[in-house]
Protein backbone atom coordinates (compact mmCIF):
# COMPACT_ATOMS: atom_id res chain seq x y z
CA UNK A 1 0.00 0.00 0.00
CA UNK A 2 1.06 3.54 -0.69
CA UNK A 3 -0.68 5.76 1.85
CA UNK A 4 0.36 8.99 0.11
CA UNK A 5 -1.36 7.85 -3.07
CA UNK A 6 -4.44 6.73 -1.11
CA UNK A 7 -4.68 10.18 0.48
CA UNK A 8 -4.27 11.67 -3.00
CA UNK A 9 -7.16 9.55 -4.36
CA UNK A 10 -9.27 10.52 -1.34
CA UNK A 11 -8.83 14.18 -2.31
CA UNK A 12 -9.98 13.35 -5.86
CA UNK A 13 -13.04 11.58 -4.45
CA UNK A 14 -13.87 14.73 -2.46
CA UNK A 15 -13.33 17.09 -5.42
CA UNK A 16 -13.31 15.44 -8.84
CA UNK A 17 -12.48 18.70 -10.62
CA UNK A 18 -8.93 18.41 -9.26
CA UNK A 19 -8.43 15.67 -11.83
CA UNK A 20 -8.29 18.33 -14.56
CA UNK A 21 -5.64 20.34 -12.67
CA UNK A 22 -3.32 17.60 -11.42
CA UNK A 23 0.10 17.02 -12.95
CA UNK A 24 0.04 13.35 -11.89
CA UNK A 25 -0.35 10.80 -14.69
CA UNK A 26 -1.56 7.21 -14.46
CA UNK A 27 1.90 5.69 -14.98
CA UNK A 28 3.31 7.73 -12.09
CA UNK A 29 1.22 5.87 -9.50
CA UNK A 30 2.38 2.61 -7.92
CA UNK A 31 -0.50 1.51 -5.71
CA UNK A 32 -2.70 -0.98 -7.59
CA UNK A 33 -6.01 0.24 -6.14
CA UNK A 34 -5.04 3.87 -6.71
CA UNK A 35 -4.16 3.11 -10.34
CA UNK A 36 -7.58 1.52 -10.83
CA UNK A 37 -9.52 4.31 -9.15
CA UNK A 38 -7.50 7.09 -10.83
CA UNK A 39 -8.22 5.52 -14.20
CA UNK A 40 -11.94 5.21 -13.44
CA UNK A 41 -12.18 8.79 -12.14
CA UNK A 42 -10.55 10.03 -15.33
CA UNK A 43 -12.86 7.96 -17.54
CA UNK A 44 -15.90 9.23 -15.66
CA UNK A 45 -14.79 12.87 -15.81
CA UNK A 46 -14.28 12.65 -19.57
CA UNK A 47 -17.52 10.74 -20.20
CA UNK A 48 -19.86 12.19 -17.59
CA UNK A 49 -18.07 15.32 -16.36
CA UNK A 50 -18.43 14.24 -12.76
CA UNK A 51 -18.08 11.53 -10.12
CA UNK A 52 -17.98 7.83 -11.06
CA UNK A 53 -21.47 6.46 -11.54
CA UNK A 54 -22.52 3.95 -8.89
CA UNK A 55 -22.63 1.15 -11.46
CA UNK A 56 -18.93 1.68 -12.24
CA UNK A 57 -18.02 1.20 -8.60
CA UNK A 58 -20.27 -1.85 -8.50
CA UNK A 59 -18.53 -3.28 -11.59
CA UNK A 60 -15.20 -2.92 -9.76
CA UNK A 61 -16.59 -4.83 -6.79
CA UNK A 62 -17.79 -7.64 -9.05
CA UNK A 63 -14.46 -7.98 -10.88
CA UNK A 64 -13.32 -11.26 -9.31
CA UNK A 65 -10.00 -11.38 -11.19
CA UNK A 66 -9.04 -7.94 -9.96
CA UNK A 67 -10.06 -8.75 -6.38
CA UNK A 68 -8.00 -11.90 -6.56
CA UNK A 69 -4.93 -9.93 -7.63
CA UNK A 70 -5.44 -7.56 -4.71
CA UNK A 71 -5.50 -10.52 -2.31
CA UNK A 72 -2.23 -11.89 -3.75
CA UNK A 73 -0.63 -8.53 -3.07
CA UNK A 74 -1.76 -8.80 0.59
CA UNK A 75 -3.95 -5.77 0.11
CA UNK A 76 -6.04 -5.43 3.32
CA UNK A 77 -9.26 -4.91 1.42
CA UNK A 78 -12.37 -6.99 0.96
CA UNK A 79 -14.83 -5.40 -1.44
CA UNK A 80 -18.40 -6.59 -1.60
CA UNK A 81 -20.12 -3.32 -2.53
CA UNK A 82 -19.19 0.25 -3.55
CA UNK A 83 -19.39 1.55 0.01
CA UNK A 84 -16.51 -0.78 0.92
CA UNK A 85 -14.23 1.14 -1.46
CA UNK A 86 -15.33 4.54 -0.13
CA UNK A 87 -15.05 3.41 3.52
CA UNK A 88 -11.55 2.08 2.87
CA UNK A 89 -10.39 5.32 1.20
CA UNK A 90 -11.93 7.40 4.00
CA UNK A 91 -9.67 5.68 6.54
CA UNK A 92 -6.84 7.78 5.14
CA UNK A 93 -7.88 11.14 6.57
CA UNK A 94 -5.28 13.81 5.93
CA UNK A 95 -4.83 17.54 6.47
CA UNK A 96 -2.04 17.58 3.90
CA UNK A 97 -2.84 19.80 0.92
CA UNK A 98 -3.56 18.25 -2.45
CA UNK A 99 -0.57 20.01 -4.05
CA UNK A 100 1.79 18.60 -1.38
CA UNK A 101 0.53 15.05 -1.93
CA UNK A 102 0.85 15.56 -5.67
CA UNK A 103 4.43 16.87 -5.37
CA UNK A 104 5.43 13.87 -3.21
CA UNK A 105 4.06 11.42 -5.80
CA UNK A 106 5.88 13.22 -8.61
CA UNK A 107 9.13 13.38 -6.63
CA UNK A 108 8.98 9.65 -5.90
CA UNK A 109 8.27 8.89 -9.56
CA UNK A 110 11.15 11.07 -10.78
CA UNK A 111 13.53 9.51 -8.27
CA UNK A 112 12.69 6.12 -9.70
CA UNK A 113 13.21 7.44 -13.22
CA UNK A 114 16.62 8.89 -12.29
CA UNK A 115 17.66 5.57 -10.76
CA UNK A 116 16.69 3.86 -14.01
CA UNK A 117 18.71 6.43 -15.98
CA UNK A 118 21.76 5.95 -13.75
CA UNK A 119 21.58 2.17 -14.17
CA UNK A 120 21.28 2.61 -17.94
CA UNK A 121 24.33 4.91 -17.89
CA UNK A 122 26.39 2.33 -15.99
CA UNK A 123 25.53 -0.38 -18.54
CA UNK A 124 26.40 1.86 -21.49
CA UNK A 125 29.64 3.05 -19.89
CA UNK A 126 30.79 -0.53 -19.76
CA UNK A 127 30.02 -0.91 -23.47
CA UNK A 128 33.21 0.13 -25.29
CA UNK A 129 31.31 0.62 -28.56
CA UNK A 130 29.13 3.42 -27.17
CA UNK A 131 30.79 6.83 -27.13
CA UNK A 132 30.57 9.18 -24.17
CA UNK A 133 28.97 11.80 -26.40
CA UNK A 134 26.19 9.36 -27.34
CA UNK A 135 25.60 8.47 -23.70
CA UNK A 136 25.44 12.13 -22.64
CA UNK A 137 23.13 13.05 -25.53
CA UNK A 138 20.74 10.20 -24.70
CA UNK A 139 20.76 10.81 -20.95
CA UNK A 140 20.47 14.61 -21.27
CA UNK A 141 17.30 14.23 -23.30
CA UNK A 142 15.76 11.91 -20.72
CA UNK A 143 16.75 14.16 -17.82
CA UNK A 144 15.35 17.21 -19.62
CA UNK A 145 12.05 15.42 -20.15
CA UNK A 146 11.84 14.77 -16.41
CA UNK A 147 12.73 18.37 -15.62
CA UNK A 148 10.04 19.82 -17.86
CA UNK A 149 7.42 17.34 -16.67
CA UNK A 150 8.01 18.42 -13.07
CA UNK A 151 6.57 21.90 -12.53
CA UNK A 152 7.55 22.34 -8.89
CA UNK A 153 6.94 26.08 -9.00
CA UNK A 154 3.35 25.78 -10.23
CA UNK A 155 0.92 25.08 -7.41
CA UNK A 156 -2.77 25.30 -6.71
CA UNK A 157 -5.19 24.53 -3.90
CA UNK A 158 -8.64 23.08 -4.08
CA UNK A 159 -11.48 24.97 -2.43
CA UNK A 160 -11.55 22.33 0.30
CA UNK A 161 -7.79 22.77 0.95
CA UNK A 162 -8.24 26.53 1.30
CA UNK A 163 -11.17 26.22 3.71
CA UNK A 164 -9.37 23.63 5.86
CA UNK A 165 -6.17 25.70 5.95
CA UNK A 166 -8.04 28.87 6.91
CA UNK A 167 -9.91 27.08 9.71
CA UNK A 168 -6.61 25.75 11.06
CA UNK A 169 -5.11 29.23 10.88
CA UNK A 170 -8.03 30.81 12.76
CA UNK A 171 -7.89 28.20 15.52
CA UNK A 172 -4.10 28.48 15.93
CA UNK A 173 -1.97 31.20 17.50
CA UNK A 174 -0.39 31.98 14.13
CA UNK A 175 0.00 35.69 13.44
CA UNK A 176 1.15 37.71 10.44
CA UNK A 177 4.45 39.47 11.11
CA UNK A 178 4.72 43.12 10.08
CA UNK A 179 8.26 44.45 9.95
CA UNK A 180 9.02 48.13 10.47
CA UNK A 181 12.07 49.24 8.54
CA UNK A 182 12.91 52.25 10.71
CA UNK A 183 12.37 54.56 7.71
CA UNK A 184 9.29 56.69 8.25
CA UNK A 185 8.75 57.27 4.54
CA UNK A 186 8.12 53.51 4.31
CA UNK A 187 6.60 52.66 7.70
CA UNK A 188 4.10 55.55 7.72
CA UNK A 189 2.81 54.39 4.34
CA UNK A 190 2.70 50.63 4.88
CA UNK A 191 2.34 50.24 8.67
CA UNK A 192 5.14 47.70 8.28
CA UNK A 193 6.07 45.29 5.51
CA UNK A 194 5.08 41.64 5.33
CA UNK A 195 7.21 38.98 3.66
CA UNK A 196 7.72 38.37 0.84
CA UNK A 197 8.41 41.90 -0.38
CA UNK A 198 10.92 43.76 -2.53
CA UNK A 199 11.95 47.41 -2.08
CA UNK A 200 13.95 49.07 -4.86
CA UNK A 201 15.72 52.41 -4.34
CA UNK A 202 16.90 54.23 -7.49
CA UNK A 203 19.46 57.02 -7.05
CA UNK A 204 22.47 58.61 -8.76
CA UNK A 205 26.01 57.75 -7.58
CA UNK A 206 27.11 59.13 -4.19
CA UNK A 207 23.56 59.80 -3.04
CA UNK A 208 23.19 57.32 -0.19
CA UNK A 209 21.74 54.08 -1.55
CA UNK A 210 24.35 51.88 0.16
CA UNK A 211 24.06 53.95 3.33
CA UNK A 212 20.36 53.15 3.46
CA UNK A 213 21.22 49.43 3.53
CA UNK A 214 23.69 49.89 6.39
CA UNK A 215 21.09 51.76 8.41
CA UNK A 216 18.37 49.21 7.65
CA UNK A 217 20.75 46.48 8.86
CA UNK A 218 21.40 48.30 12.14
CA UNK A 219 17.67 48.96 12.63
CA UNK A 220 16.87 45.26 12.26
CA UNK A 221 19.77 43.99 14.39
CA UNK A 222 18.57 46.19 17.23
CA UNK A 223 15.17 44.49 16.91
CA UNK A 224 16.91 41.09 17.10
CA UNK A 225 16.08 40.34 13.45
CA UNK A 226 18.49 38.49 11.17
CA UNK A 227 19.95 40.04 8.03
CA UNK A 228 21.72 38.47 5.06
CA UNK A 229 23.82 41.17 3.40
CA UNK A 230 25.20 40.58 -0.09
CA UNK A 231 28.07 42.92 -0.92
CA UNK A 232 29.46 43.02 -4.44
CA UNK A 233 31.39 46.29 -4.89
CA UNK A 234 33.31 46.17 -1.59
CA UNK A 235 34.57 43.20 0.44
CA UNK A 236 32.96 41.87 3.59
CA UNK A 237 35.46 43.55 6.00
CA UNK A 238 34.75 46.99 4.57
CA UNK A 239 31.03 46.28 4.66
CA UNK A 240 31.20 45.30 8.35
CA UNK A 241 33.15 48.50 9.07
CA UNK A 242 30.54 50.67 7.36
CA UNK A 243 27.76 49.00 9.36
CA UNK A 244 29.76 49.75 12.50
CA UNK A 245 30.15 53.35 11.35
CA UNK A 246 26.36 53.59 11.16
CA UNK A 247 25.96 51.95 14.55
CA UNK A 248 28.48 54.31 16.19
CA UNK A 249 27.46 57.40 14.17
CA UNK A 250 31.11 58.14 13.48
CA UNK A 251 32.50 59.29 10.13
CA UNK A 252 33.63 56.18 8.24
CA UNK A 253 36.82 57.82 6.96
CA UNK A 254 37.81 58.79 10.50
CA UNK A 255 37.44 55.13 11.51
CA UNK A 256 39.64 53.94 8.64
CA UNK A 257 42.35 56.56 9.33
CA UNK A 258 41.99 56.17 13.13
CA UNK A 259 42.05 59.94 13.54
CA UNK A 260 38.80 60.28 15.49
CA UNK A 261 38.35 62.12 18.77
CA UNK A 262 38.37 60.29 22.08
CA UNK A 263 34.55 60.59 22.30
CA UNK A 264 34.20 59.17 18.78
CA UNK A 265 36.59 56.35 19.62
CA UNK A 266 34.55 55.43 22.68
CA UNK A 267 31.36 55.41 20.60
CA UNK A 268 33.06 53.15 18.08
CA UNK A 269 34.28 50.74 20.78
CA UNK A 270 30.76 50.66 22.19
CA UNK A 271 29.45 49.82 18.70
CA UNK A 272 31.96 46.94 18.49
CA UNK A 273 30.57 45.53 21.74
CA UNK A 274 27.02 45.98 20.44
CA UNK A 275 27.75 44.25 17.13
CA UNK A 276 29.29 41.35 19.02
CA UNK A 277 25.92 40.79 20.69
CA UNK A 278 24.31 40.55 17.25
CA UNK A 279 27.03 38.44 15.61
CA UNK A 280 24.61 35.52 15.15
CA UNK A 281 22.07 37.78 13.40
CA UNK A 282 24.24 39.29 10.67
CA UNK A 283 25.63 37.33 7.72
CA UNK A 284 27.65 39.08 5.03
CA UNK A 285 28.42 37.26 1.79
CA UNK A 286 30.99 38.40 -0.75
CA UNK A 287 32.40 36.78 -3.86
CA UNK A 288 34.89 38.76 -5.92
CA UNK A 289 33.91 36.75 -9.01
CA UNK A 290 30.31 38.00 -8.74
CA UNK A 291 27.01 37.01 -7.14
CA UNK A 292 23.65 36.11 -8.71
CA UNK A 293 20.18 35.79 -7.12
CA UNK A 294 20.62 32.00 -7.20
CA UNK A 295 23.89 32.34 -5.25
CA UNK A 296 22.09 34.39 -2.59
CA UNK A 297 19.34 31.75 -2.44
CA UNK A 298 21.99 29.05 -1.96
CA UNK A 299 23.59 30.92 0.98
CA UNK A 300 20.14 31.61 2.44
CA UNK A 301 19.16 27.93 2.29
CA UNK A 302 22.43 26.87 3.89
CA UNK A 303 21.58 29.12 6.85
CA UNK A 304 18.08 27.64 7.02
CA UNK A 305 19.58 24.14 7.25
CA UNK A 306 21.14 25.09 10.60
CA UNK A 307 17.96 26.75 11.85
CA UNK A 308 18.69 30.39 10.93
CA UNK A 309 15.88 32.33 9.24
CA UNK A 310 16.94 35.70 7.79
CA UNK A 311 14.09 38.20 7.81
CA UNK A 312 15.81 40.71 5.52
CA UNK A 313 18.12 40.40 2.52
CA UNK A 314 20.18 43.45 1.50
CA UNK A 315 21.80 43.50 -1.94
CA UNK A 316 24.34 46.20 -2.75
CA UNK A 317 23.44 46.73 -5.55
CA UNK A 318 21.20 45.48 -8.42
CA UNK A 319 23.35 46.56 -11.37
CA UNK A 320 26.36 44.65 -10.02
CA UNK A 321 24.50 41.32 -9.78
CA UNK A 322 25.02 38.54 -12.28
CA UNK A 323 21.86 37.34 -13.99
CA UNK A 324 20.72 33.78 -13.29
CA UNK A 325 20.17 33.43 -17.03
CA UNK A 326 23.77 34.26 -17.91
CA UNK A 327 22.94 37.58 -19.59
CA UNK A 328 25.90 39.91 -19.97
CA UNK A 329 24.38 42.75 -22.01
CA UNK A 330 23.15 45.48 -19.65
CA UNK A 331 19.76 45.84 -21.28
CA UNK A 332 19.09 42.09 -20.91
CA UNK A 333 20.30 41.99 -17.30
CA UNK A 334 18.36 45.01 -16.14
CA UNK A 335 15.08 43.82 -17.61
CA UNK A 336 15.40 40.35 -16.03
CA UNK A 337 17.09 40.94 -12.67
CA UNK A 338 14.08 42.68 -11.00
CA UNK A 339 11.96 39.62 -11.72
CA UNK A 340 14.69 37.32 -10.38
CA UNK A 341 14.83 39.41 -7.18
CA UNK A 342 11.05 39.19 -6.77
CA UNK A 343 11.19 35.40 -7.18
CA UNK A 344 14.07 35.26 -4.66
CA UNK A 345 11.93 37.09 -2.08
CA UNK A 346 9.09 34.61 -2.63
CA UNK A 347 11.35 31.54 -2.50
CA UNK A 348 12.98 32.73 0.73
CA UNK A 349 9.86 34.43 2.16
CA UNK A 350 11.98 37.44 3.05
CA UNK A 351 11.99 41.21 2.59
CA UNK A 352 14.62 42.32 0.10
CA UNK A 353 16.11 45.81 -0.13
CA UNK A 354 17.96 46.35 -3.39
CA UNK A 355 19.15 49.77 -4.61
CA UNK A 356 19.90 50.53 -8.24
CA UNK A 357 22.03 53.27 -9.75
CA UNK A 358 20.10 55.91 -11.65
CA UNK A 359 21.34 56.86 -15.08
CA UNK A 360 22.10 60.57 -15.00
CA UNK A 361 20.82 61.05 -18.54
CA UNK A 362 17.23 61.02 -17.27
CA UNK A 363 15.27 63.63 -19.19
CA UNK A 364 13.76 65.19 -16.07
CA UNK A 365 15.59 66.36 -12.98
CA UNK A 366 12.70 67.78 -10.94
CA UNK A 367 11.69 64.97 -8.58
CA UNK A 368 8.05 66.09 -8.66
CA UNK A 369 7.85 65.35 -12.37
CA UNK A 370 10.04 62.25 -12.32
CA UNK A 371 8.35 58.91 -13.14
CA UNK A 372 9.61 55.40 -13.89
CA UNK A 373 9.24 56.18 -17.60
CA UNK A 374 11.93 58.88 -17.32
CA UNK A 375 14.66 56.70 -15.79
CA UNK A 376 16.48 53.91 -17.59
CA UNK A 377 15.51 50.45 -16.32
CA UNK A 378 13.16 51.84 -13.63
CA UNK A 379 10.11 50.42 -15.38
CA UNK A 380 11.01 46.74 -14.67
CA UNK A 381 11.56 47.75 -11.03
CA UNK A 382 8.10 49.34 -10.90
CA UNK A 383 6.53 46.19 -12.36
CA UNK A 384 8.31 43.76 -10.01
CA UNK A 385 8.81 45.79 -6.82
CA UNK A 386 6.51 45.92 -3.84
CA UNK A 387 7.78 49.46 -3.29
CA UNK A 388 10.05 51.69 -5.34
CA UNK A 389 11.70 55.02 -4.50
CA UNK A 390 13.70 57.71 -6.25
CA UNK A 391 16.42 59.23 -4.07
CA UNK A 392 18.04 62.50 -5.19
CA UNK A 393 20.17 65.25 -3.68
CA UNK A 394 19.18 68.88 -3.87
CA UNK A 395 22.06 70.46 -5.75
CA UNK A 396 21.69 73.76 -3.89
CA UNK A 397 21.37 72.57 -0.29
CA UNK A 398 22.81 69.04 -0.42
CA UNK A 399 19.67 67.76 1.31
CA UNK A 400 18.21 64.38 0.42
CA UNK A 401 14.85 64.15 -1.37
CA UNK A 402 12.87 60.89 -1.64
CA UNK A 403 9.75 60.15 -3.64
CA UNK A 404 8.14 56.80 -4.36
CA UNK A 405 7.28 55.70 -7.88
CA UNK A 406 4.45 53.49 -9.02
CA UNK A 407 4.88 49.89 -7.82
CA UNK A 408 2.77 46.82 -7.09
CA UNK A 409 1.06 48.32 -4.02
CA UNK A 410 0.32 51.67 -5.57
CA UNK A 411 1.66 55.19 -5.70
CA UNK A 412 1.55 58.17 -3.40
CA UNK A 413 2.44 61.80 -4.06
CA UNK A 414 4.39 62.60 -0.89
CA UNK A 415 7.93 63.92 -1.20
CA UNK A 416 10.24 63.38 1.78
CA UNK A 417 12.94 65.93 2.50
CA UNK A 418 15.95 65.18 4.73
CA UNK A 419 17.80 68.48 5.27
CA UNK A 420 21.53 68.79 5.90
CA UNK A 421 22.22 65.10 5.45
CA UNK A 422 25.80 64.07 6.25
CA UNK A 423 26.33 60.79 4.43
CA UNK A 424 29.84 60.38 5.76
CA UNK A 425 28.09 59.19 8.92
CA UNK A 426 26.25 56.45 7.03
CA UNK A 427 22.90 57.52 8.40
CA UNK A 428 19.45 58.07 6.93
CA UNK A 429 16.28 57.98 8.90
CA UNK A 430 13.91 57.80 11.72
CA UNK A 431 15.78 59.09 14.75
CA UNK A 432 17.03 62.16 12.93
CA UNK A 433 14.92 65.26 12.41
CA UNK A 434 13.34 65.48 9.00
CA UNK A 435 10.33 67.14 7.51
CA UNK A 436 7.88 66.19 4.80
CA UNK A 437 7.48 69.20 2.57
CA UNK A 438 5.38 70.17 -0.40
CA UNK A 439 7.13 71.62 -3.46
Amino acid sequence: MNEIELQFIKKLFEDNTLFYKTKVKLNQLTDVLCITLFSEIGRSMVTYGGFMPFEHLKALCNDEDRMERYKKLNYPLIINEPLDIIDFINKYTTTTSFSTLEKTILDNYNRRKLIDISEEMMCKLQDSKTTIKEIIRNVSYKIDSIKHDTSDNISFLSGKDIVEAERRRLSSDEIVHYYETGFDFIDDYTNGLTAPATVFIVSPPKTGKSMSLYELTVNQLRKNKSVLFSTIEINESECYRKILSNMAQVDYHKIVKKNFSEAEKQRYLKALDELERYKDNLFIIYDKTGISPSDIKHYYQNLEKVGIKCDFICIDYLGLLNSDEGDTAEVDKMTKLPRQIRILSQETNSIIFCPQQMKLSATKTDINDLTANDVYYAKPLAMEGTLGYFMLRDKKTGSLIIKNFFSRIGEMDDVWHFPDRDFNKCYLGKAEIYEKIEF
